[in-house]
């Protein structure tokens, strides 16, 4: 934001190792420059190079309910959570392995739990869309611990392209902390992905961009309508117009539908390109609905720009999304609002001293319900009738974290960067649940945070958190 690090779009992310390059400070007088506490251990064999990540462990305690968001893999129940995280990746010409796991584990405290309006009954499952949604309360009754394959990587990177496997999380979009689309909440999912290593340059701009396939899968604590996995296909693209420095317009495109039992279709690879308007689609059709054009499978798609001002410290950005096809070119323009989802952003950066930098940032996500889709009984977000997990993996949300169906969130955030660390104070209010039967379920957070450097190798991480639900 205020030119220190070269520009680069930042809604394609994770990053590669040369994209990675591409981003290191380019001004010494950086914060973090010459940061011994950052640095892993790099060794060269010839053209072989190799970097062990230092290893880093974290823990949480909550105090009286399962608390936590944008933390990957990790689940944080109540009690104590601790994960470990390392790795190390190789970069040999053109190729790469990045192979960095996470190990958690979480004491799962009991905690009251929410009843199914049904039954009346507490479970450990989803309590308001038991049957649309795989997003336990409480995983298990004892405590729960799992290795993940974490941010593995293996790309190859030649003319212009890149290509490769990962379980590495993907966030796509402007969002810092309500992706739309994809982002860490959960855990990532194995894919095979094709993109642009870096932006190509064309008449109209650079254009970058991404296409993954992949599989989610969903936990023991949600029945297997159709099966255990689902197959999910996902494309992000972005255009940074020409004579319009700082400016990133894009798109992202992501499917998921049930895994078939004798594997993938070839017209499953297809589906990022088919039609937009529902009553134009003839294929995918649920097997339990009597209904013409009702497809199984469930899709998000969305809009957004980005626009930096390094003259000014300034970064403004927002995203427009929708959950399902339209029906036609009348539903799309008279009723913007429906299954619809819209997200804001702000920040202001200033350079108080060489050494020292402090920002401020606001973030908006919207997707409550309008009227008109309430009394439809439809319109709502990350969920679907026919791929009844919605959009999670192994009990997670892919997208923000901020509810389901319908909610809205916003934040307040202000960070300091010194030589020493960093120090960042939040707000947040969330609607995290919006129902007719149970009212507004409103969540608001205030956190400050401290990141100290202590030697090399050593980074010192503490957080204290209030929340409070209504």
């Amino acid at each position: 934001m205020l030119g220190v690090v070269a520009p680069y779009p930042w809604s394609v992310r994770g990053f590669s190792p040369t994209e990675l390059v591409r981003l290191a400070p380019n001004d010494s007088t950086h914060p973090w420059a010459g940061t011994t506490e950052l640095r892993g251990v790099v060794r060269r064999l010839g053209s072989l190079q190799v970097e062990v990540a230092p290893l880093a462990m974290d823990s949480w305690y909550n105090s009286a309910f399962p608390y936590g968001m944008n933390d990957g893999a990790a689940w944080a129940g109540r009690g104590l959570t601790l994960s470990v995280l390392g790795g190390a990746t190789a970069v040999w010409g053109p190729a790469s392995l990045t192979i960095a796991p996470t190990a958690f584990w979480a004491q799962n405290q009991r905690f009251t739990l929410l009843p199914i309006p049904a039954t009346g009954q507490p479970t450990l499952g989803e309590p308001i869309w038991p049957a649309q949604l795989d997003r336990p309360q409480r995983f298990g009754t004892n405590s729960y611990s799992r290795i993940d394959p974490g941010q593995s990587t293996f790309l190859v990177s030649l003319l212009g392209v890149t290509a490769g496997a990962s379980t590495a999380n993907q966030w796509w979009g402007p969002m810092k902390v309500y992706p739309f689309t994809l982002g860490n909440n959960a855990a990532g999912f194995p894919s095979v992905f094709l993109g642009t290593a870096a932006p190509v340059k064309t008449r109209i701009g650079r254009l970058h961009g991404k296409v993954l396939y992949g599989r989610l899968e969903q936990t023991a604590y949600y029945p297997e309508r159709y099966g255990r996995y689902r197959f999910a296909s996902g494309a992000v693209a972005i255009l940074e117009p020409r004579g319009l420095p700082g400016l990133e317009l894009g798109a992202t495109r992501f499917f998921s539908l049930p895994w078939p039992s004798g594997g993938p279709r070839r017209n499953y690879y297809t589906h990022l390109f088919e039609v937009f308007l529902k009553s134009r689609i003839k294929e995918f059709v649920a097997p339990d609905s009597t209904a013409p054009n009702q497809s199984i499978d469930n899709q998000l798609a969305s809009v957004f720009a980005r626009w930096v001002l390094p003259r000014g410290g300034v970064e403004v950005y927002l995203e427009y999304g929708r959950e399902d096809h339209n029906w036609n070119l009348r539903d799309l323009q008279v009723e913007p609002d429906h299954s619809a989802a819209v997200g804001v952003g702000f920040r202001k950066a200033w350079r108080r001293s060489p050494s020292e930098i402090t920002g401020l940032g606001v973030e908006l996500m919207n997707f409550e319900t309008p009227t008109l889709a309430r009394h439809r009984a439809e319109g709502l977000i990350y969920l679907h009738a026919y791929t009844p997990q919605g959009h999670t993996n192994l009990g997670q949300m892919l997208g923000g974290s901020l509810g389901v169906g319908s909610a809205a969130a916003a934040q307040v955030q202000w960070d300091r960067f010194t030589r020493r660390g960093a120090t960042q104070v939040t707000y947040n209010r969330s609607v995290v649940m919006q129902d007719t039967l149970t009212g507004n379920h409103v969540r608001h957070s205030f956190a400050a945070r401290r990141e100290q450097f202590v030697r090399a190798g050593t980074v010192v991480r503490s957080c204290l958190t209030f929340v409070q639900d209504l």
